[in-house]
């Protein structure tokens, strides 16, 4: 059996990763070395680092789990390239699609959790790799200082309005190669931000935003939200003052589409499923209501 590097995923309480990994490892060990066996070759034993095996071990289903996972790959709106993306199917029929809008720390765990945790309600889950063009693959937790740092610098250079792109084609994914009829989408930070963005620009049938940044800036799109969109406002978010709350509640408290809540008190990143910044009461609150929305308007 190959060695398997676990530090770092469960001293921040990612249990549910841990196992995943756990019997993928056995999944691969066993595919691996009986591949090898049948070549007539041995290569001993193989150190993999927690990243690698995030990448290396295609998911499937693990005992326990109620979906499907995989990472696969979606064509850009234009067919010029590729970027990746992964995926969590219900092992049923699917009440309809959820793409999951990552933070600024790329496709990590947690995003991957919150697509499981769809998937598990139900829904066909897809995360797409928004950074592919900057870093593809890549994944930082909020956590460690430096990678937090390294966070904040990919945000600066990425460009939002190709993002959306990306979105958009995501949905089309959706639609055309899953069959979903019903596509919705949720994000987080950055990804709350984009989600407004999706809600303003692509026929997204429901959106929901958490701690979004900078959606007083966005405002002057709000006449193009068609479909519902639902926002999560923590009242003491670092990344969004006061200010900047108080305009997006005169701007959006009386448009049609728009459903508005605050949690008071909490800050930035309360829903995030690993880490220090999680507010567990909080959290379950704003998923309830996400969860009660999209089966509203997509189930």
């Amino acid at each position: 059996m190959f060695q398997i590097d676990f530090i770092g995923l469960l001293d921040i309480g990612q249990t549910h990763e841990a196992a995943r990994l756990f019997w993928g490892a056995i999944y691969f060990d066993i595919h691996f070395h009986g591949y090898l066996s049948c070549h007539g070759r041995h290569i001993g034993t193989w150190p993999f680092k927690r990243r690698m095996i995030k990448r290396t071990l295609e998911p499937k289903t693990f005992p326990g789990d109620s979906y499907m996972s995989a990472n696969i790959n979606i064509s850009t709106l234009d067919g010029s390239a590729e970027f990746s993306a992964y995926i969590a199917r219900p092992d049923s029929t699917a009440k309809a699609a959820i793409i999951v809008i990552q933070e600024i720390f790329g496709v990590n765990a947690g995003i991957r959790r919150k697509c499981d945790k769809l998937a598990e309600q139900g829904y066909i889950a897809l995360a797409p790799d928004l950074f592919w063009r900057l870093e593809p693959g890549i994944e930082l937790d909020p956590d460690i200082e430096q990678e937090l740092q390294q966070a904040f610098d990919l945000m600066g250079k990425f460009d939002q309005d190709q993002g959306i792109r990306d979105i958009e084609a995501s949905i089309k994914y959706l639609r055309d190669k899953e069959g979903c009829s019903k596509v919705g989408a949720v994000g987080y930070c950055l990804g709350g931000r984009l989600a407004y963005m999706t809600a303003s620009r692509t026929d997204c049938d429901a959106t929901v935003g958490y701690y979004g940044v900078g959606i007083d800036g966005l405002l002057g799109e709000k006449e193009s939200i068609a479909k519902p969109l639902l926002l999560h406002i923590p009242t003491e978010d670092g990344f969004v003052d006061k200010e900047t709350q108080a305009k997006m509640h005169e701007g959006l408290a009386d448009h049609p589409r728009v459903t508005l809540y605050d949690y008071q008190g909490l800050d930035h990143g309360f829903a995030t499923e690993f880490g220090k910044r999680r507010s567990e009461e909080a959290a379950q609150l704003a998923d309830k209501r996400t969860a009660d929305f999209f089966a509203t308007h997509l189930a």
